[in-house]
């Protein structure tokens, strides 16, 4: 009979020695080893024993050892370290998201991660060239487009849980890479999605939580220092000029949109979806969006005609676990592999050699080209020239107090991207339009 697993206790007697093992399905053997046949084996290695059951221990699973050998050392230096704790509490909380949703009659979709359009220009997303069809596309940077089109033609109640994707900086609540559950549901109004959502939090956490309703200009004067134990704030009212993907509400000159905060900031995101092509249009326009690309396009066509009411929320699970979980002390602790961990691969690189470092001394301290480096290191990837002529436009500009631009990069390094990406798109358009002048002259 042979048996795996790590040895978690050790006893000695003169003759004998005794090993607790933990082997498969965490059941814990005992094996009996003659002290001759013992070799150095410490706790926390892994072995491999073969033996005979022990029939004369009535106790629980032992094994009388003819012979065993170490696998693996108990070196945990050189571990991965995951904790597994934290990992079952989310996957047990999955597990209950999905069976309070399917049983509401609610349908969970895989969705592309691949898209072929731009969902917002809010922030910056991931781009491929596709060879085959010289297409580029986006991984995608939420759930929302696609599901709205299922809404938006015959299935009422759907759901997706997965991955998404922004290409900015890493903060320590915000990662380029995480996970996201989307749900949408027609007919729902706002209050009916705000009941559902309050009921599906208290279904899964089985705590006492406190929810509280409260306006967005209350909100924004509170102390945020109240946020603690299992008090959310339930905020609405957002204003217009936050370019939400919401209806307007005209009556109340507001977005018809709400956000859930707890402790790690907005753990849901809700809103009334829009249902006429008026306001597709419009929205596009809020957020420099193309209307007639990709699944924007698909979108767009959906609603011809018009289409069901339809509310949705946006939920951060990874969030949501933290904060009504105190045996989870750290958010990345519910992540295998957070996206942060770059940073000990970039540990060795010497930024001074970079080209683009020489220029950026002259307007920033080592300590701060290094903070810029770690949440944008496109920046040190662009042409130089291209940067030189962003910082001097910047810099030799009277309307503009470059002190406090300086400030808001150093806190935003992705606004200094921003400005690049926008003195690149008018210097391309310039060029085409010199190169056609020059054509009609000739």
């Amino acid at each position: 009979m042979n048996v795996y697993g790590r040895v978690i206790h050790i006893r000695k007697t003169k003759d004998y020695v005794f090993l607790t093992v933990l082997s498969k399905d965490k059941e814990q053997i005992q094996i009996v080893v003659d002290k001759t046949k013992f070799e150095n084996i410490e706790e926390n290695d892994i072995i491999g024993v073969d033996g005979l059951k022990d029939n004369y221990n009535n106790i629980g699973n032992s094994l009388i050892a003819n012979s065993i050998k170490r696998i693996a050392l108990n070196n945990k230096s050189n571990f991965n370290e995951f904790n597994e704790n934290a990992l079952i509490v989310k996957s047990k909380i999955t597990h209950k998201v999905r069976n309070f949703l399917n049983d509401k009659e609610f349908i969970e979709v895989d969705l592309p991660i691949l898209s072929f359009s731009e969902s917002s220009s809010a922030s910056h997303s991931f781009s491929a060239k596709y060879e085959i069809s010289d297409d580029t596309v986006y991984l995608r940077k939420n759930l929302d487009t696609m599901l709205r089109i299922v809404t938006a033609s015959n299935i009422d109640k759907i759901y997706s849980m997965g991955h998404c994707f922004r290409n900015e900086h890493i903060t320590s609540k915000r990662e380029p890479e995480f996970e996201m559950l989307s749900i949408y549901a027609n007919y729902y109004s706002q209050e009916d999605m705000i009941e559902f959502t309050k009921r599906l939090i208290c279904s899964i956490f089985k705590e006492k939580i406190q929810f509280q309703d409260i306006s967005y200009k209350d909100y924004a004067l509170l102390d945020k220092g109240e946020l603690n134990g299992n008090l959310m704030y339930v905020v609405k009212g957002y204003p217009i000029d936050k370019k939400s993907n919401a209806q307007i509400d005209v009556e109340r000159n507001c977005m018809k949109e709400f956000k859930i905060i707890s402790k790690s900031e907005t753990v849901v995101h809700g809103i009334t979806e829009i249902t006429r092509q008026e306001e597709y249009e419009k929205l596009c326009q809020r957020q420099n969006m193309e209307v007639l690309n990709g699944e924007n396009m698909q979108l767009y066509s959906s609603f011809k005609g018009g289409t069901a009411p339809c509310s949705s929320i946006g939920i951060s699970l990874n969030r949501l676990i933290f904060d009504l979980c105190p045996e989870i002390k750290k958010i990345k602790d519910l992540q295998m592999f957070p996206f942060s961990r770059v940073k000990k691969y970039k540990g060795n690189i010497n930024i001074k050699e970079n080209a683009n470092y020489n220029l950026l001394i002259k307007y920033f301290t080592n300590k701060e080209i290094k903070s810029i480096y770690f949440k944008e290191p496109y920046i040190f990837r662009v042409d130089i020239e291209t940067l030189t002529n962003v910082l001097k436009m910047i810099e030799n500009s009277g309307k503009y107090d470059f002190a406090n631009i300086k400030l808001q990069i150093l806190q935003h390094p992705s606004k200094l991207r921003e400005l690049i990406n926008t003195y690149e798109l008018l210097s391309s358009n310039l060029k085409t339009q010199g190169e056609k002048d020059e054509k009609e002259r000739n």
